[in-house]
Parts: structure tokens; sequence; C-alpha cells
């Protein structure tokens, strides 16, 4: 009796596949079977995480790719090259994005400008650049990820929160016009995750984690991995009738209107 031939392995770009959430969801995707394409800015950032990625699971079980979503232009042509190079492209996450901290009377319009580039404007392009191949695949889906801080205010954060909200929004427009070619659209929100970001935001004192913690219903920060998880969920087939929400992973922080 001959063998059936192994289920053929979806790819996934994952834009900020480098960073701390990110490099988790590529190796949560990977661990799941798909082969799995990180983006950053720089090589510098790429660099480290592909090498960390391949010898966790393998060569062939990741790529990397250099380009700023920003750069509609540039994402284009990354994914017309990835899409030629590694099959089509069945799976989204867009991770890529920035924060900038300041006052909402004296912030800048530059940095209010890249943040909006970052956070939705660069989603936006690679949801556009990757719409060809996901209408004509199978159990193709896109997820955005946001924040709490685009649900729940955020001192200091206004043009952060502003692009996570957007972002929402955008999720639920894209699902509902792309629902008739088969793209399941959603978001997973994050809340305070252990990166090192949080970890260097502790160290220097701009982040109490004791008072976080007391907020934080479940008393801790979330993990990268258990971002990574929601994000699977969503990215797989396990979730073929879900498009168009917003799967919030914060310990329960958002709803605790406890003083």
């Amino acid at each position: 009796m001959s063998e059936e031939p192994a289920p053929e392995r979806a790819t996934a770009v994952v834009t900020g596949g480098s960073g701390g959430i990110g490099r988790a969801i590529a190796a949560t995707l990977i661990g799941t079977g798909d082969r799995v394409v990180i983006t950053g800015r720089s090589a510098a950032t790429v660099g480290p995480a592909l090498a960390f990625l391949r010898a966790s699971f393998g060569r062939t079980a990741v790529e990397g790719r250099v380009f700023d979503v920003a750069d509609r232009a540039s994402v284009r042509d990354s994914f017309d090259e990835i899409s030629r190079s590694m099959g089509q492209i069945h799976v989204v996450v867009n991770c890529a994005g920035t924060t900038v901290r300041g006052d909402a009377e004296t912030f800048s319009e530059a940095d209010w400008t890249v943040t909006m580039n970052a956070n939705l404007a660069g989603a936006f392009h690679c949801c556009q650049a990757a719409f060809r191949d996901l209408s004509q695949a199978r159990d193709a889906a896109i997820v955005n990820i946001g924040s709490i801080a685009g649900i729940v205010g955020v001192s200091g954060r206004a043009a952060y929160s502003a692009s996570k909200a957007g972002l929402d929004g955008l999720t639920r427009a894209l699902a509902l016009e792309w629902a008739a070619h088969g793209i399941r659209v959603n978001s997973v929100s994050p809340g305070w995750t252990r990166t090192p970001m949080y970890d260097d935001a502790v160290a220097s004192g701009r982040l109490d984690e004791l008072a976080l913690e007391g907020r934080v219903p479940m008393r801790r920060p979330g993990l990268p991995a258990e971002i990574a998880e929601a994000v699977a969920f969503m990215a797989s087939p396990r979730s073929s009738y879900i498009t168009g929400q917003s799967l919030i992973v914060d310990g329960g922080l958002s709803i605790n209107g406890n003083p």
C-alpha cells in the first residue's frame, strides 16, 4: 500500500517577525507545520531571529526578508518575490509596528506620521500586496496584531492608540469586503507582554511592574508564546467561521473596572 503524500505546508508571512512577539508567532506557526517568512526593516534584526529559528526548526522552515512596511512599492515587490520563491501565500500576520511616547499637546507631525505609517498604513500595504495569493488560496487568513491601547486609554500614546484602533476598523472593513474571496481577517490585541521592550521599561523605571500586576486580574504580564497561540488559532482552519473579530489577550486587564 502506497503512503498518502504529506499535506502541503502553508506559507505564512509574519511582518515584524524578528521582535519578541513576532518571533514567538513565527516559531508557533512553524511548529504547526507552516513555512514562515519573517520580515523586518534591517538585516541586523532579521538575521539573528532567522538564525535562532533555523537552529530550532531547520533551515527550510523559515526565510527572512528585509523591507519597510511603510514603503508601499517595496512591500509589493517583496510579496511578489516571496510568492515566486516560496509558493502561494496562505497567511499574513501584520505584527510590524512602532510606538513613540509623548504628550498629545506637543506630539510632532513627524512622530505621528511614522507611527501611522508603521502600524496602520503598513498593515494595509501588506494586506493589499497579499490579496492576489490569498484570494486563490484555501483557508486564507490575515491576522492583524492590535493592542489593548486601541481599546482602552493609555496616557502618552495618542498616536499609538489611534493607529491600533484604526487597525481594528481596518480588520472589520477587510473582513466584510474579502469574505466573498475566502479570506478571513481578524485581529489579536495583546495587553502588557513580557518582551525585551517591556523589560527595558521596567529596568528604566518607566513602567511600575508591581502596580501593573495589581491591575491585571491574572496578576502578571503575558508571555509572547501566549499571544502566539492566539494568533495561530486565528490563522488556522480551526477558526474557519470567525472573521472581523478582535481577540483580546490581556489577562483580563481591559475588563477590570475595579478601583
